[in-house]
Formats: structure tokens, C-alpha cells, sequence
């Protein structure tokens, strides 16, 4: 069985005390806030792969230090894990945005602007190992995505 951990912004949104459509504060993206919310989205992590078996963590991950804190949790943990880098055209990024700022429901504060400024910041993970990293074109069908990262678990869980 295979679990979803809560999305990082809801995660962040939970440590604040905020409604998930409540918009986060500068103070909620500070350096020790984005670690303390990589921390506890690592437990919760954990805690349904205790539960499910498998699962799968939706953050962003834009530096090698916020990657090392979610995975170093794992690792203590000794699971095997998988980081899908997902590739998108920046303006196609900005362009799901820009749709997103019209759902009031939406739990992401990642506004076009924040978008830019995060693809211009985002760091790939090449200080990971390679085995453990899949490329993933994100313009692909929904179907041939999903069958790229069933592959890439099976070989890495074998």
C-alpha cells in the first residue's frame, strides 16, 4: 500500500496555527520555520510508511540543505527512498499559478511571483546519488509519469 504524507504547505500551514486557506507570513519561509516544517513533514513521512508500507512526500526541496533534512530522517530510519526531480518549463509553472490564485480552496501561497522567484532559486539534486534521483519530465502524460516512477521504485526497491 502506498500513503500520501500531508503536502508540505500543509504541513507548514498546521505548525502556524493557520487555516490551509489562510495565507502564511514571511515568518513561516524563514530558514528555521522551513526546517522545523521539513521535520515534521519527515515523521509524518515515517510515520505512514510504518503504516502503508510506502509513501509518497510532496515538497519542493529547493536546496540541498532542505533535501538533507527530510532525508536524513529516512536514512536514520534505514528506508530506501526516491527523489522524483520534476521538470517543468518555467512558464508553464507560472502559468498553473496563475490558475491556482483563482481557487480560494487553495492551501499553496505560491503566488506567480514566488513561483519565479523559486525556479530561478531551485537548486537540482546533484549531490545525491544518482540511483536515487529519477528526472522526470512533468509535460508528460499522467499515464507515462506515473509508469516512469513505478519503474524507478521497483528498480530501486529490488
Amino acid at each position: 500500500m502506498l500513503a500520501c504524507a500531508p503536502a508540505r504547505d500543509v504541513v507548514r500551514k498546521g505548525l502556524a496555527g493557520l487555516a490551509l486557506t489562510e495565507r502564511a507570513r514571511p515568518e513561516h519561509y524563514s530558514p528555521e520555520f522551513t526546517e522545523v516544517t521539513y521535520l515534521h513533514l519527515a515523521g509524518q513521512a515515517l510515520g505512514h510508511l510504518r503504516a502503508e508500507g510506502g509513501v509518497i512526500v510532496d515538497a519542493t526541496c529547493r536546496s540541498p540543505e532542505q533535501r538533507k533534512i527530510l532525508l536524513d530522517e529516512l536514512d536514520v530510519a534505514g528506508v530506501t527512498w526516491l527523489v522524483v526531480y520534476c521538470h517543468l518549463d518555467a512558464k508553464v509553472a507560472l502559468d498553473r499559478a496563475e490558475r491556482r490564485m483563482g481557487d480560494p480552496e487553495r492551501a499553496s501561497d505560491a503566488t506567480p511571483e514566488i513561483v519565479a522567484q523559486q525556479v530561478s532559486r531551485f537548486e537540482p539534486p546533484l549531490e545525491l546519488p544518482a540511483q536515487s534521483v529519477l528526472s522526470l519530465d512533468t509535460e508528460l502524460s499522467l499515464e507515462a509519469q506515473v509508469w516512469e516512477v513505478t519503474y524507478a521504485l521497483d528498480e530501486r526497491l529490488l
